[in-house]
């Protein structure tokens, strides 16, 4: 994925605090601009190692234990998927 670009700035910039209604410095500001079409292989590439995670069953316990279950993942991939076509 050579079509990636993001930045991250160490110099803080002013941004706007709703809880105490002040200007505040914002340590980091990131940016992140992607081709549409690149995107489109990177999810491509995603689902390929998602689907053969899953099939060993890598990593799953730990999402079972956070209250998890199948359904979750098929409909995670599922929306993946539409993202791709």
């Amino acid at each position: 994925p050579n079509n990636f670009k993001y930045s991250l700035i160490n110099v803080p910039s002013k941004g706007y605090d709703s809880n105490t209604n002040s200007i505040v410095n914002i340590p980091m500001t990131a940016t992140f601009v992607a081709n549409h079409t690149a995107i489109k292989d990177a999810f491509r590439i995603f689902m390929k190692k998602f689907k053969q995670l899953y099939k060993k069953q890598a990593f799953v316990h730990w999402y079972y234990d956070e209250g998890m279950d199948e359904e979750n993942f098929d409909e995670a991939a599922g929306k993946i998927s539409d993202l791709i076509l």
